[in-house]
């Protein structure tokens, strides 16, 4: 009997044959009374939904993780000694102390017995963050180490023979010092192409990002404010001869008419807060005049050392100068609270370096973050320090590789397919049965756009007949193989998916083997082996024993045995395309597997799914020709 397609409220539309009550035969006759019968299939349906609800919100706990990741600190931060903060693109001076950290800083750059000397040692004060910034241009031009109060200097055991500048007693008051301590040699000197750097006096959090290019370039460092230029920065620029400055402040810091009487051209480099104004200054540069970072986006001379700095902390900027020696870069700010801001992460990013042929052919990056874990968090730490991680060209992108990105919109597709199936099914087809409401939302989840498409083709004008073991859907023997697939896709794939991220943030369990056969117990095989025993039990006894009971009448036994066998045939099928692959996209697109706390380990599973249903296709429309699986059951 031939019935015209099902309304919203599952009713054929008027003139057709309406469908009849399911009085679906029974190949055998169930044992105990109806209600015996339906208290015992009620008991079975309540434990397999309450499965697939476990194993849906597992599946889609993983995206939601990285999400939650990516909005909010994490972790705990380390107690111990100075090695168990470091971690591999990211070196930590985790001290607070001015002194001993100028100390550590100094020591980095210039081990003793390494034979790379230095021959000055300019001490700084500590409480006179002013003096201190204008004294690091001095770590260029007189070879110098900087160094707070009586920290000792690198190799003093042994005695050295530096000149000891005192940044202290150069002047009386911040403009009077730096001018002095810019004009100290008497006059420009071979490093700086008479360029001079102005900041503000009364805003460090916007002049920090001055002292590495200062300490790196040699450019000295003269004060200005709002009031106007002060008649000792006018006098320092003259002495040098300097023939441009570069502000690196904001128009309400040092206003246009304030650098009116500078004396000399100008060019001001400015962002919108003290974080992207380190980006800022950080990107650009004159060429013309040998000045500035330019650090852009794929650069590709790479090898910089970012400075990730406190901005409450200027002391440990001035402490970093120490380290701009060789392989130098800029500062880059956190938040006060030890915060990474999106502006610093997406530099990161976006300077990413990248090989083609081979890891080991650089260029790299690093990071120096200064402070303990109040001042630069150990989460802004551990996200940098996967931010700057060399990775492979094709795979480089601006926050997100291309595949990571199709992975995060194919999470967030699924996501909400499995939202409105799971609404629908329920609402626009309620004849549906109760394992076919349990499984479309299941299937959507992991084939996402395929899933939901497959889910509107199985139904979408789709007509409907009584047949001896209940309604069927009219459909094509294509989509009918494809919707047993579904079947076996939605509870045997899900439960895959859901036992190996379960076990991926528990962790695996160690088996250690001797002999030959040692592989056994590799923790990807392991993986395997347990993945895999999970699935096909729950899928077997939770899923397909009381569906067979349900819909084709067959007692406890007859559906053991029956469950078994489209179970083993089906998952394995599945599973033999899922292993492939997975295999396969790690071996042509992944360097490795990712961990369950990266959105391609959510990639990587929705892809090998959808090789192993289209492996498992075949295979289950054979069970459908032998009437084995319907592919049709509302």
């Amino acid at each position: 009997m031939r019935l015209a397609p099902l309304r919203r409220d599952g009713l054929p539309v008027a003139g057709a044959v309406p469908i009849p009550a399911v009085t679906a035969a029974r190949t055998t006759p169930h044992r105990g009374t109806t209600d015996e019968r339906d208290t015992d299939m009620d008991r079975w349906k309540t434990i397999a939904i309450g499965t697939a609800a476990l194993v849906t919100i597992l599946v889609a706990t993983q995206p939601l993780y990285v999400v939650a990741l990516t909005l909010f600190d994490y972790g705990e931060a380390p107690n111990g000694s100075y090695a168990t903060v470091q971690t591999k693109d990211v070196t930590r001076f985790p001290v607070a102390d001015p002194a001993r950290q100028s100390e550590l800083t100094a020591r980095a750059a210039r081990p003793p017995g390494s034979g790379l000397n230095y021959s000055t040692v300019v001490r700084v004060p500590g409480g006179d963050w002013r003096t201190a910034l204008a004294a690091t241009h001095l770590r260029a031009s007189d070879d110098a180490v900087l160094l707070y109060g009586d920290a000792a200097p690198p190799g003093s055991a042994n005695g050295t023979n530096a000149t000891t500048i005192d940044a202290a007693a150069a002047g009386e008051s911040p403009a009077e010092t730096a001018a002095a301590l810019a004009t100290r040699g008497g006059g420009a000197d071979d490093v700086s192409p008479n360029n001079v750097v102005v900041v503000s006096s009364g805003a460090p959090r916007w002049a920090l990002p001055a002292a590495a290019w200062s300490a790196y370039s040699g450019d000295p460092i003269l004060y200005a404010n709002d009031d106007g230029v002060p008649d000792a920065t006018r006098r320092a620029i003259d002495e040098l001869g300097a023939s441009h400055a570069y502000v690196l402040a904001p128009p309400s810091l040092i206003g246009d008419d304030a650098l009116s009487n500078l004396g000399v051209e100008w060019t001001r480099v400015a962002g919108q807060t003290p974080q992207s104004h380190a980006v800022e200054v950080a990107e650009f540069r004159d060429e013309s005049r040998d000045f500035g970072w330019g650090i852009h986006e794929r650069d590709k001379v790479g090898y910089y050392n970012f400075v990730l700095v406190n901005p409450g902390e200027p002391a440990h900027a001035v402490s970093a100068a120490n380290l701009q020696w060789g392989k130098a870069g800029p500062v880059l700010l956190v938040h006060e609270d030890g915060s990474l801001p999106a502006v610093t992460e997406n530099y990161a990013w976006q300077t990413q370096p990248a090989w083609f042929s081979t890891p080991a052919e650089g260029p790299f990056n690093h990071v120096f973050a200064m402070g303990t874990t109040d001042e630069v968090s150990w989460v802004s730490q551990g996200r940098l320090d996967y931010a700057v991680e060399i990775t492979q060209y094709r795979h480089q992108g601006a926050g997100l590789s291309p595949l990571e990105a199709v992975a995060a919109v194919w999470a967030g597709f699924s996501l909400l397919g499995t939202t409105f199936v799971f609404a629908h099914v329920r609402h626009r087809i309620p004849e549906a049965n109760s394992w076919t409401k349990m499984v479309w939302p299941l299937t959507t989840l992991l084939l996402g756009p395929f899933g939901f498409a497959l889910y509107w083709l199985a139904y979408r004008g789709r007509q409907v007949v009584e047949t001896e073991d209940g309604p069927r859907v009219l459909r094509p023997y294509w989509l009918r193989a494809a919707t047993a697939t579904a079947m076996g896709v939605g509870f045997a794939a899900s439960t895959m998916i859901a036992t190996a991220f379960l076990l991926n943030y528990v962790g695996i369990p160690m088996v250690v083997l001797d002999g030959p056969l040692f592989w056994l117990g590799n923790a990807m095989t392991v993986l395997i082996v347990l993945v895999y025993a999970v699935a096909f039990l729950v899928s077997w006894l939770i899923f397909h024993v009381p569906m067979l009971r349900d819909s084709r009448g067959l007692d406890t036994g007859e559906a053991i045995r029956e469950g078994a066998k489209l179970v083993a045939v089906s998952m394995t099928s599945v599973s033999i395309g899922m292993m492939g692959g997975m295999w396969g996209l790690m071996m042509l697109n992944l360097p490795m597997m990712p961990g369950d706390d990266n959105i391609l380990w959510f990639g990587v599973m929705v892809f090998a799914t959808l090789v192993g249903f289209v492996v498992a296709m075949p295979v289950n429309g054979r069970l459908v020709r032998q009437r084995r699986k319907p592919g049709g059951a509302l």
